[in-house]
């Protein structure tokens, strides 16, 4: 009877010999996946005789592919017999010299019974032994030292975290058209790779402004930097383009108008921005809804806040665009469906987010729920920017439903820290922001 540790010691051995020339890098999940592919390989050992023993160890001294092979003449008689006698074909082969034996690489033909296959296999007294050829992958963790991490996404950290371990928006820009954005905020300030004033207000005036300062944290707060929290697509880049103006001083009410949105959204389409993000609703304007369309014709990706009722619903009801409304538990009692079926829900209430000079608050509306798809679209971008939009709002709602959204015993925070139930008078087209 074989000795079990042997054999193991044996497996190991001749993975660590083949694994990498075979493909051992690939996920571990692929093991069962290749099982029903059909592209099972197999592992097969083969111990010398006696009267070939020095020869054959010799003879082990590199790695040999078909057409090149190390082996002494009675192993290679050995292989070429099991060659033949199974639905098998080989591949490459190692000398294994610690354990004195030769390592062969077997790729198993489609339609076999690989079970019934391995127990023939070891069986046969010429095989010292026979395994499948696994999969293994490495476990490189996610971790942040912010810390209000903790605070952020409560029940959904684990998703976020294993969401990271995947993609964190490397390599995608988002143009937050809104209010400014601190640029000195220390999860911002690194994170921002242009900025533009449509209003003319100058830099000082950011430095105030609520409405896009809380909306760029939670799209891309930088992670790992010691300080506050941590975005959905920490590695993305913002583009603050301000085309609206903070109402009064220590209010997150912002108002916009068609003239500033078109310059914002024009230099946006020029630059070619992977994102933009209008965290903002108003009535249907001709030049703005010309601006979107070419935006999406050059495969630019728009998100807007949809308040689900009423006329003032644009440009979330533009085809095309990904329209977000807030937690539907939370929506107005007859609140219309999305007629372009780009309708993401997303949570809204009391988001841990940044604030001006330095600081963090809550945040509650479909203004933050807008940010947070931004995110996750920002995400889904690094890692597949051929997705058809239908594909990117499924796999979101599917997301926030299974993994972001609120347990069912969970409370829910009623009371925002910011109403906007005052309407702002302009000769201009008005656009409001609204958490």
């Amino acid at each position: 009877m074989r000795n079990p540790l042997h054999y193991w010691l044996r497996a190991l051995a001749c993975l660590l010999a083949l694994g990498f020339a075979a493909g051992c890098s690939s996920l571990g999940d692929e093991n069962a996946a290749a099982a029903h592919a059909g592209h099972q390989q197999l592992l097969i050992t083969f111990a010398p005789g006696e009267e070939h023993e020095t020869g054959l160890l010799n003879a082990f001294a590199n790695q040999y592919h078909r057409g090149n092979y190390g082996a002494a003449l009675s192993t290679r008689r050995q292989i070429s017999a099991v060659e033949k006698d199974y639905p098998i074909h080989e591949e490459a082969g190692w000398t294994i010299n610690s354990l004195g034996i030769y390592c062969v690489l077997f790729a198993v033909n489609p339609d076999t019974d690989v079970d019934q296959l391995l127990q023939r296999l070891g069986a046969d007294s010429r095989i010292d032994s026979a395994q499948l050829l696994l999969s293994y992958q490495t476990h490189a963790s996610v971790s942040y030292n912010d810390p209000y991490f903790g605070l952020q996404y409560g029940r959904a950290q684990p998703f976020i975290l294993e969401l990271h371990r995947a993609a964190t928006g490397k390599g995608v820009r988002i143009a937050v058209v809104d209010t400014g954005i601190d640029p000195d905020h220390p999860d911002l300030e690194r994170q921002l790779a242009g900025s533009e004033d449509f209003l003319g207000d100058g830099k000082q005036a950011s430095h105030q402004d609520i409405h896009g300062t809380a909306v760029a944290g939670v799209i891309a707060a930088q992670g790992n930097n010691g300080s506050g929290i941590v975005g959905i697509a920490p590695d993305a880049r913002i583009y603050s383009l301000k085309a609206c103006r903070q109402l009064q001083p220590g209010s997150s009410l912002a108002s916009c108008d068609s003239f500033t949105l078109a310059r914002a959204l024009d230099y946006a389409i020029m630059r070619g921005i992977d994102i933009i993000n209008l965290s903002l609703s108003g009535p249907q304007d001709p030049l703005l809804a010309r601006l979107v369309e070419s935006a999406l014709a050059r495969d630019l990706v728009i998100t807007a806040a949809d308040p689900g009722t009423g006329e003032a619903r644009y440009p979330a009801l533009l085809p095309g665009v990904i329209a977000v409304r807030e937690d539907p538990l939370q929506a107005a009692p007859g609140a219309e469906s999305d007629p372009h079926g780009l309708l993401v829900v997303a949570p809204g209430r009391e988001i841990l987010s940044t604030g001006p000079g330095g600081g963090y608050d809550f945040y509650t509306g479909s203004s933050i729920a807008t940010a947070i798809v931004s995110g996750l679209t920002a995400v889904l971008l690094e890692e597949d920017r051929d997705m058809p939009p239908a594909g990117r709002v499924a796999w979101i709602n599917d997301a926030l439903r299974r993994e972001i959204g609120p347990a069912d015993n969970e409370p829910r925070p009623t009371k925002p820290l910011a109403m906007a139930s005052d309407r702002v008078q302009s000769e201009k087209i008005p656009i409001r922001l609204e958490f």
